[in-house]
């Protein structure tokens, strides 16, 4: 079976496991999750790429509101011609329903990943504020591989920005159940720096 075959049968078998996690399941290791990731962000306040979840996903919204309060600068993905963009979002109750079903900004601009505002022309990565992204997927290994939805979107997105902000750290965030023995791989595919999951961190060590 070749890697597409491959994905797509995984994808279908995270899918079932999923449908079925207990609603209860899903705050609590959403719970979990967001405390691991309040507990290992740097003290001082920067730039944090993360995702407006889906139920499928794991909820980091309380997270994201405590990082708010704390000063942090936020920035949410939004789809443009197909294309993944981030953008910067003080608020979460601004978010307004976008194409993919999930909720996104609405009217700030592109989120440059130095200073966190829309207004700077050249992306270049900024040593004083070090810049972290929370990726969603489907299915994730120990070795820090990740299948995403098939779309190829953020594979795209984590490729062009690894360019322009060679420190960006990727951590990876799922349930207990989207953790599988083996990924399977292609060449676009895009690793992840760490996984993150209500029972502990993957470092592919």
């Amino acid at each position: 079976m070749d890697a597409k075959n491959e994905k797509a049968k995984l994808r279908a078998a995270i899918v079932e496991r999923l449908s079925a996690m207990q609603d209860d399941d899903r705050r609590s290791e959403s719970r979990s999750i967001c405390r691991r990731i309040l507990q290992e962000l740097p003290e001082s306040p920067g730039l944090l790429f993360a995702y407006s979840p889906l139920k499928s996903e794991p909820d980091i919204r309380p997270a994201l509101n405590e990082l708010l309060k704390k000063g942090w600068r936020i920035a949410l993905p939004a789809l443009e011609d197909g294309n993944i963009v981030f953008r910067g979002v003080e608020n979460l109750d601004d978010l307004v329903p976008g194409p993919s079903g999930a909720l996104e900004p609405s009217s700030f601009a592109p989120v440059h990943p130095s200073t966190g505002s829309g207004q700077a022309s050249t992306p270049v990565a900024s040593r004083e504020s070090p810049v972290v992204a929370l990726i969603p997927g489907r299915a994730f290994d120990r070795k820090l591989h990740r299948l995403g939805r098939g779309n190829g979107g953020f594979d795209r997105w984590i490729s062009q920005h690894r360019t322009v902000s060679p420190e960006t750290k990727y951590w990876a965030v799922a349930f207990e159940c989207q953790l599988v023995n083996e990924v399977p791989t292609e060449s676009h595919d895009e690793k992840m720096d760490v996984v993150i999951t209500a029972r502990g961190i993957a470092t592919g060590d």
